[in-house]
């Protein structure tokens, strides 16, 4: 079993849900969050927000699935981040789940 965690600019939200729908996720949380960015002067490429703002509307999904399930998930946002409509990009993290109730 592992957690996933999504979370992205809140103009990815449709995205994010339809991966969810394709990788056959049954159930999944979602969470409307604020992003923010203490750090521009790093530049827009390592800001997970691709801008200069220091908060931005922003989303978290949240999901217990099974191993499987996770590679089809990871495919699709790697795909999607590859031509993704403006810098901004999904973040996803897989965790390990030792118990489960």
């Amino acid at each position: 079993m592992k957690l996933i965690i999504a979370t992205a600019i809140q103009e990815y939200q449709d995205n994010i849900k339809d991966f969810l729908q394709k990788s056959e996720v049954i159930g999944y949380s979602f969470q409307m969050v604020k992003g923010y960015s203490n750090n521009a002067k790093d530049g827009i490429e390592n800001n997970w927000f691709a801008s200069d703002n220091h908060e931005t509307n922003s989303v978290a999904f949240f999901s217990f699935i099974k191993q499987e399930k996770t590679n089809t998930l990871f495919e699709l946002v790697d795909e999607f981040n590859k031509t993704a409509p403006s810098k901004s990009h999904i973040h996803l993290a897989e965790l390990a789940v030792d118990r489960i109730n």
